[in-house]
C-alpha cells in the first residue's frame, strides 16, 4: 500500500512536471526567430481587448512552448531512422538522400507580377545606362530546378512553369541579364554545385565560383581588368556539415569552403549608421580592395546567394552590397550615394512575391532623367538649405512647379526628391564643396541656380626650425649633440582631445604609400610629416578636414636617410 501511494505521488509529480516545464521554458520575448522553422515566432497579443485574443494567444503559445524544437527534432530523427521519412516544417527528402525545401510552387505560371518585375529591371537598367553606369541582372535557380531529377517519385515542375517565359520577357525588353539556371543544371551532372543535403536554399561555393565567373566574363567586355578567377585565387578546405541550417536535424554532408586570398579592408562599420535599409532586409557591407588596379567600383543589390561569400571584391576597387528585395525600390537613392561604375542586381528563383518586392511600388517606380546641363540658363539665387548627417536638403524657387531637381557637387550629380517641403538627397559623406542646383520646370522652361558652401583645403600650418622646404622637397636636419633621427613618419593630431596617432613610418629609401581609415569623428585635424628623434622632433604640419569612415591615401618618397638628415619629397594625403 505504501509503495502504491509513493508510486502514485511520483506519477502525479511527473505528470505535472511534463505540463509545467514546457510552460516555464516557453519563449516570452518579442520578435524572436525560430531556431528550426526559418521564420519569426508568433507574438502574444498585447491586451485582452485585442481582436481574436484567444486565437492569437493559442497560436503564440503553440509556437513558443518550451522544448518545442527538441520535441520536433526527436520526432523528426525517429521518423528518419525508423521509416527513412523526413518530418520537418521546411525540408523534405528526394531520391538518394537529397534534401530539398518543401515541394511547392512547382506549377506557378507567369503572371502580372513577373511582367511588372521585368519592367522594373528595365527601368533600373535605363537609369544606369543614361548615367554611363554598366548594369547586370543575375537570375539564380533553386536547387530544385538544378537537381529536379532527384525529386521524390511523382513530383515535377509544370511544363508552364513561369521562369522560361520570364527570361523570354527579359529578352524582348533588351535587359542585360545572366540566367544561371540551365548552366548550373548542366554543371550538376559532373560536379556538385549545390550540396546533396546541406543548405537546400543556396548554391555551394563551387556553384558560386562558376556563376561569378560568368558575371566576370560579361563584365570583362566593359572593364578589361576584370578577370576570371581560378582555384588558385582561393584557399579551399573541406568540412563535414552535421546539421541542416536552421535545424537540429543530423546529417553528415561533406562541403567545400572557398576562402578568397584577395586582401581587402572591410569598412562596413564606418558607413552602416548612414545607410537606411528596410528593417526586414538589413544586410550591408562596404569593402575596399588593397590590390585593385583600374578595377570598377561595384554596387550590388543582392540576396543570400551573394551574402554568403566575398568573391566580388576580387574584381572590384570598391564593393558596396545592399540587401536587395524592398531596398531595390530605392535604387536611385543608393546609386546617388555611391556613384558606382557598375551595378549588379541578383535575385533567386524563389523570391518573386510581394513579401520581397512590393508590386504596387514596382509599377509606380519613377526616376529623374539624366541631367543635360547644356540647355539650362544661369540664374543665381540665395538658397535655404540644411544638412542633417549625410542628407542635404534645400528649398528652391517655384518648387511646386519643379518637375525634376538635381544637385551637382564635385562633378557628381545627385537626384533630388521633394520631402517635407525640402528637396533632398542622401550623400555618403558630408559636403565641403561648392555646388550647383539644377531645376527643370514642368511648364517646359528651364533654369539653373547656385548654392555655394565652404570648402576646407589641405593647408600648411607650421614648420619647425629643423625643416627646410624647397618646392616639393623637405629636408629634416638636427645639429643637437647625441640627437639622431629614427624614422620619418605620418602622424595624425586630433586637436579636440589632443590625441596623436602614428599612421605610418619608414627609415629606408624609397617611395611609400598606404591607406588610412578615419574611425574618429568628422572634423578638422592636423597631419604631421614628422622626423622622429630621441630628443626633439622636426615636423611639417598640415590642416585637413576628415570625414568619419572615409578612406584616405597617402604617399611620400625618402631620397636620403641618416641619423642627422632626412631628405623627402612628394608628400600627399588625400
Amino acid at each position: 500500500m505504501i509503495m502504491n501511494k509513493r508510486s502514485y505521488i511520483i506519477f502525479i509529480t511527473l505528470f505535472f512536471l511534463i505540463l509545467i516545464v514546457p510552460l516555464i521554458l516557453s519563449e516570452r520575448g518579442k520578435n524572436v526567430a525560430s531556431k528550426i522553422d526559418n521564420r519569426m515566432l508568433k507574438d502574444y497579443p498585447d491586451s485582452l481587448s485585442e481582436a481574436d485574443f484567444y486565437k492569437k494567444f493559442e497560436a503564440a503559445l503553440n509556437d513558443r512552448i518550451g522544448l518545442r524544437s527538441q520535441m520536433i527534432t526527436t520526432y523528426t530523427v525517429l521518423n528518419d531512422w525508423v521509416f527513412d521519412y523526413m518530418v520537418h516544417p521546411g525540408y523534405t527528402y528526394g531520391k538518394e538522400g537529397y534534401v530539398f525545401f518543401k515541394y511547392g510552387g512547382l506549377d506557378q505560371q507567369i503572371s502580372e507580377f513577373h511582367f511588372d518585375f521585368a519592367s522594373m529591371v528595365l527601368k533600373l537598367q535605363n537609369y544606369c545606362v543614361e548615367r554611363g553606369i554598366k548594369f547586370y541582372f543575375m537570375f539564380e535557380p533553386e536547387k530544385k530546378y538544378v537537381y529536379e531529377r532527384y525529386f521524390a517519385p511523382g513530383v515535377k515542375y509544370s511544363k508552364d512553369y513561369w521562369v522560361k517565359d520570364f527570361i523570354h520577357c527579359l529578352d524582348s525588353l533588351g535587359v542585360n541579364y545572366i540566367d544561371n539556371s540551365d548552366f548550373l543544371k548542366e554543371k550538376s551532372f559532373t560536379e556538385q554545385v549545390y550540396n546533396r543535403q546541406y543548405d537546400a536554399g543556396h548554391w555551394n561555393d563551387l556553384g558560386a565560383f562558376y556563376c561569378f565567373n560568368r558575371l566576370f566574363e560579361r563584365m570583362h567586355a566593359d572593364f578589361p581588368n576584370v578577370r576570371l578567377l581560378t582555384f588558385d585565387d582561393f584557399d579551399i578546405t573541406e568540412d563535414i556539415a552535421t546539421t541542416l541550417p536552421v535545424s537540429y536535424f543530423p546529417i553528415a554532408d561533406p562541403i567545400k569552403k572557398f576562402k578568397l586570398k584577395t586582401e581587402f579592408i572591410d569598412s562596413t562599420k564606418f558607413y552602416r549608421d548612414d545607410i537606411s535599409l528596410n528593417v526586414n532586409f538589413p544586410y550591408f557591407h562596404y569593402r575596399f580592395n588593397i590590390d585593385s588596379v583600374n578595377l570598377p567600383k561595384i554596387l550590388t543589390f543582392q540576396g543570400s546567394y551573394f551574402n554568403r561569400n566575398s568573391f566580388m571584391i576580387a574584381n572590384a576597387k570598391t564593393e558596396i552590397a545592399i540587401h536587395n528585395y524592398q531596398n531595390i525600390l530605392d535604387f536611385d537613392k543608393y546609386v546617388n550615394m555611391f556613384h558606382p561604375d557598375a551595378v549588379v542586381f541578383e535575385v533567386a528563383e524563389y523570391v518573386f512575391g510581394n513579401g520581397y518586392f512590393n508590386q504596387e511600388r514596382m509599377k509606380n517606380l519613377k526616376f529623374n532623367p539624366s541631367l543635360h546641363q547644356e540647355s539650362f540658363t544661369d540664374r543665381n539665387y540665395t538658397i535655404d538649405y540644411k544638412q542633417l548627417g549625410n542628407t542635404i536638403a534645400f528649398v528652391c524657387p517655384n518648387q511646386n512647379n519643379a518637375e525634376y531637381v538635381w544637385l551637382q557637387l564635385d562633378n557628381k550629380v545627385y537626384d533630388c526628391k521633394l520631402i517635407d517641403g525640402y528637396y533632398s538627397t542622401d550623400l555618403i559623406q558630408i559636403i565641403n564643396e561648392s555646388g550647383n542646383i539644377f531645376v527643370q520646370y514642368s511648364d517646359g522652361t528651364k533654369s539653373k541656380f547656385i548654392a555655394v558652401q565652404s570648402q576646407v583645403n589641405l593647408e600648411r600650418v607650421d614648420i619647425s626650425g629643423g625643416v627646410v622646404v624647397t618646392d616639393s622637397n623637405y629636408v629634416f636636419t638636427t645639429d643637437v649633440a647625441n640627437n639622431s633621427f629614427s624614422y620619418l613618419g605620418i602622424q595624425l593630431h586630433n586637436p579636440r582631445n589632443d590625441s596623436y596617432k602614428l599612421i605610418d613610418y619608414k627609415s629606408e629609401l624609397g617611395c611609400f604609400s598606404g591607406f588610412y581609415i578615419n574611425d574618429d569623428e568628422t572634423g578638422d585635424y592636423y597631419i604631421n610629416l614628422r622626423g622622429n628623434t630621441n630628443l626633439s622632433d622636426e615636423l611639417i604640419q598640415y590642416k585637413v578636414h576628415l570625414e568619419k569612415g572615409n578612406i584616405y591615401t597617402y604617399e611620400f618618397t625618402i631620397d636620403s636617410f641618416s641619423s642627422k638628415k632626412i631628405i623627402a619629397k612628394d608628400f600627399q594625403f588625400k
